[in-house]
């Protein structure tokens, strides 16, 4: 049972995100929802849900793989605008969208966009899991989840290399390095300098420039350029 509960400000990961059954007297905004194999939500006993004494509004709902995102009673709704529409008394002012966290699995802080300057200020949270202020200057909303942030407007990573794959290769001539790229931005990055260092029995420093458009949170592979291992050897890149 959940009844007479107060929830603000939280980043829940699970599968489902939240499940909810037999609750009144409740208070739900400012959450995240992240739903890693089921529904970002799971809300039961209709009966008594939403009624006068239940709150359930500015959250962000997420569900990692496809599927509908929030389950209510024996109704599934693909979207955050599929449920409004059908509870319009519940979450009029929540979104759904992927928010990004650092590390799913370890990290929940957040750099997407979805959950930035989306939050209801008369909670009255003060300030966040890491002890910043609520809201983050220069804004004036609070931002849903855990953590206060600003989204980074530009901002890339190296998270792979794509090419070589193996740690046991037959030499080449023309061994081609490809390594993995992410937009951690908000903003679309083109023209982004790719540089890789290569040390041990071979040794290069290889340089390209990605052309893009790479989209907000997006990979691509990128060929950064070629090296002689026809000789073998160990390397790192």
């Amino acid at each position: 049972d959940f009844e007479y509960v107060n929830l603000y400000h939280n980043s829940v990961v699970g599968s489902p995100g939240i499940f909810i059954n037999d609750y009144e007297g409740c208070d739900l905004r400012n959450n995240i929802f992240y739903g890693t194999g089921n529904f970002a939500a799971d809300f039961q006993d209709p009966d008594t849900s939403f009624t006068p004494n239940v709150v359930n509004d500015y959250n962000l709902y997420f569900r990692e793989s496809a599927g509908d995102i929030i389950q209510y009673g024996a109704n599934n709704y693909a979207d955050i605008n599929a449920f409004q529409a059908a509870i319009p008394n519940s979450n009029s002012n929540s979104v759904d969208g992927n928010p990004f966290f650092v590390d799913v699995l370890s990290d929940l802080h957040v750099i997407g966009a979805a959950a930035n300057d989306a939050g209801d200020n008369t909670v009255g949270v003060l300030t966040d899991i890491d002890g910043d202020t609520r809201p983050i200057s220069p804004s004036t909303t609070v931002d849903i989840g855990a953590d206060e942030y600003s989204p980074l407007t530009e901002n890339a990573s190296p998270v792979g290399i794509f090419s070589p794959r193996s740690t046991f290769l037959c030499g080449d001539s023309m061994q081609t390095v490809e390594v993995i790229i992410q937009n951690l931005g908000i903003n679309p990055i083109s023209n982004l300098p790719v540089d890789a260092i290569i040390t041990g029995d071979v040794q290069a420093v290889l340089g390209t420039i990605y052309t893009g458009p790479l989209a907000a949170f997006e990979t691509d592979t990128d060929t950064v350029g070629v090296i002689y291992t026809a000789l073998g050897g160990t390397y790192d890149i």
